[in-house]
């Protein structure tokens, strides 16, 4: 089973907040989750992004992947001292994306 770190929506239609949790892979989007690392709000402006780095670092070094959207949150961020995996699996992520778009030509 892999683990996870993926954005849980909690907010209202047409007013997305969201949490940054650790999941399994296999469970759903609002489903349970292992722990909460962080909220982010994208309707304020500026948006609203807060998080626990040294638990992110954590699950990154026991080898849970984010999803494409909180790797880009993260590069986004700027969060340093795990910028090297956090690039490395966006980039893993990206390239499986194009691979299955060629196939399904």
């Amino acid at each position: 089973m892999a683990v996870k770190i993926k954005l849980k929506k909690i907010g209202r239609t047409k007013s997305p907040f969201y949490r940054i949790v650790v999941a399994e892979d296999s469970w759903k989007r609002n489903g349970k989750e292992i722990e909460v690392l962080g909220t982010y709000n994208p309707i304020k402006t500026p948006n609203i992004f807060e998080i626990k780095e040294d638990r992110v670092q954590y699950w990154l070094s026991e080898g849970a992947q984010p999803t494409e959207g909180v790797a880009k949150l993260f590069l986004k961020n700027k969060l340093q001292q795990d910028s090297k995996l956090v690039k490395r699996s966006f980039s893993a992520a990206k390239k499986g994306k194009t691979k299955k778009k060629e196939e399904a030509q």
